[in-house]
């Protein structure tokens, strides 16, 4: 009787745990934007692009209400802040600023994402590969129940796999010429 109940209450169970994850949506807020995909159950936080701590972020809350993922492609290093602090590069100054030790680190086609966790969030940055001075790099940020990340590892990281990084439309010279 016990075994049958428990796999009654499995069988019953099973549709709802996965549902947040059986349909996705891809969030692109303006055109410049990077991609990213969320769940279609997360929702957008009414907080966002409201003054100027959420101007440029985006932020979309899991249902549970505990979990919270939130975007931003205006990360920025100029020239200016790396020399006069002694760097050669923008990269340089990123990973001594913002990289701790112990972050994972990939390489995908034209940039780099470095992951780091703390008890309670985690960060995923992605710069270009062969940055220049003047370095734009983009950000995810998930926040959690401290204690609890492995609860949403797997949701992360398909998230973070998600990423594709915004490309410019071509600008064709002879459509701007002016005749």
């Amino acid at each position: 009787m016990v075994k049958s109940t428990f796999i009654l209450c499995l069988a019953l169970a099973a549709p709802t745990a996965g549902a947040d994850e059986s349909e996705w949506k891809t969030i692109n807020h303006w055109k410049t934007w990077f991609e990213f995909r969320v769940p279609a159950s997360f929702k957008q936080d009414p907080q966002i692009f409201k003054g100027e701590g959420h101007k440029w972020v985006i932020i979309l809350n899991h249902p549970d209400g505990k979990f919270s993922v939130s975007g931003s492609p205006y990360g920025y290093i100029s020239q200016i802040d790396g020399e006069s602090r002694g760097f050669k590069s923008a990269r340089d100054l990123f990973l001594a600023d913002e990289i701790g030790v112990g972050a994972q680190v990939e390489r995908e086609d034209g940039y780099e994402i470095y992951v780091q966790h703390t008890k309670s969030y985690t960060q995923a940055f992605f710069i270009p590969a062969n940055p220049d001075w003047g370095m734009s790099y983009r950000w995810l940020f998930f926040e959690y129940p401290e204690g609890q990340r492995e609860k949403y590892e797997e949701l992360i990281r398909k998230i973070t796999k998600s990423y594709k990084p915004s490309v410019p439309e071509p600008i064709n010279a002879e459509q701007d010429a002016v005749e």
